[in-house]
This record gives structure tokens, sequence and C-alpha cells, in this order.
């Protein structure tokens, strides 16, 4: 994979990764807005309500995209995930049919041990 196509998957991952702190941070405000009234007289500020979640949001991939040890780290990271060998699409299927049945299967042996020790404990407690 080259250099260009590597900088464009980690910049539109830290990207990404920043849109779910702004998400993150949003949802914390709210839910401390409903429990702390005075989280809910500060949110109740347009600065506040939008501001930090963005704020957070923008620190977040400044860090990310501008700090060296995370650049290398990402890098890293593409360049293995490239030499990953995908299972085809019969393989997944195949899988995917193997992994049905046995749970249908492991089912059915804990649905007959359930009745099983059902009745057993019947017995034991009609007598």
């Amino acid at each position: 994979m080259d250099k260009a196509t590597t900088n464009k998957i980690m910049t539109l991952c830290f990207f990404l990764g920043s849109a779910l702190v702004f998400w993150v941070v949003g949802v914390l405000l709210d839910t401390a807005a409903g429990a702390f009234a005075p989280v809910a007289r500060l949110k109740a500020m347009a600065v506040v309500q939008h501001g930090l979640p963005l704020s957070c949001a923008v620190l977040t991939f400044c860090w990310l995209q501008f700090r060296k040890k995370n650049r290398v780290f990402s890098e890293e990271v593409i360049t293995e995930v490239s030499k990953v060998v995908w299972p085809t699409k019969k393989e997944i299927t195949g899988m995917t049919i193997a992994v049905s049945i046995m749970l249908v299967i492991s089912g059915i042996v804990i649905a007959l041990f359930d009745y099983g020790s059902g009745e057993i404990v019947n017995l034991i407690l009609q007598r």
C-alpha cells in the first residue's frame, strides 16, 4: 500500500475517532445535565452545549493527527491489516452454516438436560 493511501486511511480513521469523541461528550453532557442542576444550567448555554463536544473532538483529532507516535502506530496497524488474508464468501457461508448447526444441537442438548432435571426435581418433590 502506498504512502498517500495510508495517510488518507489514517486521516479518515482519526476523523471518525474524533466524531465518536464529539458524540460521547455530547451524551455525557446530556446525562450529567439530567442528573445535576448546575450542569443543566451550563448546558443551557450554546457555547457549552455545542462548544465543549466540538472542542474535545478537535483536540482529539489534532492529538491523533500531529503526534508522531500515533502516526507510526497507525501506519503499522494499517500495514499489518493489509497483510491479513480474508476468507472467501464460500468459506464464510460454510462456517456460518456449521456454527448455526452447532447452535441448534447445543440448544437441543440443553433443552433435554433442562427437561430431564425438571422431571427429576418433580419426582423428588412428589415423594
